[in-house]
């Protein structure tokens, strides 16, 4: 099993659980716990569609009743992830994780368990730094990497509305 594989393993049991755990018992501002409730529930459904296609070499159900211009912008056959999920990741997702996470920290702790409390918290904030600089770096690398046989992997999403 290759490095990518295990990421998204880690995604799937590890990372979208926790989001929605710090959603349910640490967050208490209902505004903030749907954003990030969804995304540890989309980190799942989203790594286990890759995990299938590149390691099980099946296509899930699931993915296919997208339209086909979402799974363009936001799937990539080669590498599973598109540079502009990598951009939603860096300019959205990560930013909205860390203000939940500057939240969290001004809250009451949940259920009077202190320790409950900080685990999450921390588990939270590790998973969001190495989340972050994780993305950033393949960003880069990508976005540099300059060998032609594999499809353009730039910022431009490469669909053409004719497909529509």
């Amino acid at each position: 099993m290759n490095s990518e594989n295990v990421v998204r393993l880690m995604d799937i049991f590890v990372i979208g659980p926790t989001n929605i755990l710090f959603a349910m018992t640490v967050l208490h501002n209902p505004i903030l716990f749907v954003p990030v409730f969804l995304t540890g529930v989309l980190t799942i459904w989203y790594n286990y569609v890759n995990f299938n296609r590149f390691y099980k070499h099946k296509d899930p159900k699931t993915f296919a009743l997208l339209p086909q211009w979402i799974q363009t912008l936001f799937w990539d056959p080669v590498n599973g992830k598109t540079q502009l999920l990598r951009i939603v990741n860096l300019l959205i997702m990560y930013p909205l994780l860390t203000f939940a996470l500057t939240q969290s920290q001004s809250q009451s702790q949940p259920f009077g368990n202190t320790n409950l409390f900080v685990y999450i918290t921390w588990l939270m904030a590790l998973f969001v730094g190495t989340g972050f600089f994780y993305n950033l770096y393949y960003f880069i690398t990508i976005s540099m990497h300059s060998d032609t046989s594999e499809p353009d992997q730039t910022f431009v999403c490469q669909y053409s509305l004719d497909n529509v």
